[in-house]
């Protein structure tokens, strides 16, 4: 009796464990069908989220260079307009300088007088070499070779000038020689300023 008792348990608690077991089962292959969805739809979401951030990162990053290289193109036009404006004012200069010692030459005026009347004239508006070379040098350097014909084309009216003070002083009072010289060397400066304006009119232009 006793035996039959312990079969029929041992059957009941085999067949309640298969029960518990096939439960298990069932169990773990709901819970795999309600994760395994939210899963992927994390993965998805994620990624969604990655490229969404990418982007956005990449839209900001080229607005950012797009700013910058308008902020660079500002400042490289206001500097060629400060160094076109620069260079007509000495340019000015240099051609009242040029007139003023031209009238020396030919007998209107004494040298007394147009040192007087270039030092009123420059002291209200002076101006720097060293400026217009900056400039040059660190906005535009494809410019030297125009600034450097300008600075030659001054040295050499500046030679004549220095020479016909020279004689005058020993007593040539006869300076129409000088003036001719004066006279074809201005019309070669007034090209070369024509032409280094035209140059810096050009470097602003959209590139």
């Amino acid at each position: 009796m006793f035996g039959i008792a312990n079969t029929q348990n041992a059957i009941k608690i085999t067949a309640d464990n298969l029960w518990i077991r096939r439960k298990g089962v069932l169990m773990t292959t709901e819970i795999y069908l309600v994760l395994f969805p939210a899963i992927i739809t994390g993965i998805f979401t994620l990624g969604a989220v990655y490229l969404t951030n990418k982007q956005n990162n990449h839209r900001v990053k080229s607005q950012q260079r797009h700013e910058f290289e308008i902020s660079r193109e500002n400042i490289y036009r206001d500097k060629l307009e400060e160094l076109y404006t620069l260079f007509n004012k000495h340019s000015i200069q240099l051609l009242a300088h040029c007139n003023n010692r031209m009238n020396v030459m030919d007998g209107r005026t004494t040298y007394i007088e147009a040192f007087e009347a270039e030092a009123e004239y420059f002291k209200s508006q002076p101006i720097t070499f060293e400026r217009l070379e900056m400039l040059v040098d660190l906005y535009s350097p494809s410019l030297r070779d125009g600034l450097k014909n300008y600075f030659q084309a001054r040295d050499s009216i500046a030679d004549i000038i220095q020479d016909h003070k020279i004689k005058s002083e020993q007593g040539e009072i006869d300076g129409e020689q000088h003036y001719q010289s004066m006279v074809s060397n201005i019309d070669h400066l007034n090209s070369v300023i024509i032409q280094f304006k035209s140059m810096i009119a050009a470097q602003s232009l959209p590139r």
